[in-house]
């Protein structure tokens, strides 16, 4: 296997959508075939102009990749950039061929807390609303395909605001939930 530590690593990030996962993969597979994938201490700083010009920092503080056959395990815990959130951890357990995600089958889970909802609004972009507030999530999703074909999770949010598109009056556009 392959175990790196401490690494830095700079990304940019666009307005154009990002491209299928196959794609995203294709210079990795290589990498992707190896038994054990290990990453420790991993800094990496994104910059996406949809959340302004200063780089946001992620630290990993592990990214654990085990191939067993057709059988990939992969684990990622972290922590988000201070404006975005707390901690977050990913994990899943597929079956099929790593560097074709239109075969996996399987599960994955991911838990974030203190997530900051008005950073994710740029995805949202066709929500009839603004949220504001912090929430911790906890997902459980099931691939079949490579596609995601079941959610079921549990959210808590905090100090939860959302601002109604339309609305001219401040105080019916902003509501406490």
């Amino acid at each position: 296997g392959i175990e790196l530590i401490g690494l830095q690593l700079q990304v940019e990030a666009g307005k154009q959508p990002l491209p299928p996962l196959a794609k995203l993969l294709e210079p990795f597979r290589w990498l992707l075939r190896q038994g054990s994938i290990v990453l420790r201490q991993v800094r990496f700083a994104v910059t996406d102009s949809r959340f302004g010009q200063q780089p946001m920092e992620f630290e990993l503080l592990q990214l654990r990749l085990v191939n067993t056959g057709s059988r990939h395990q992969l684990l990622v815990e972290g922590q988000l950039p201070a404006v975005m959130g707390g901690a977050f951890k990913l994990a899943a357990d597929v079956i099929g061929q790593v560097e074709e995600p239109e075969t996996w089958k399987g599960r994955s889970y991911l838990r974030g807390s203190a997530i900051s909802l008005d950073m994710l609004q740029p995805w949202l972009v066709n929500l009839p609303m603004t949220l504001a507030g912090q929430a911790d999530a906890e997902l459980w999703l099931d691939i079949k395909n490579g596609q995601f074909e079941q959610m079921n999770g549990s959210l808590t949010a905090r100090n939860l605001l959302h601002l109604v598109g339309g609305e001219d009056d401040a105080d019916l556009g902003r509501r406490q939930l």
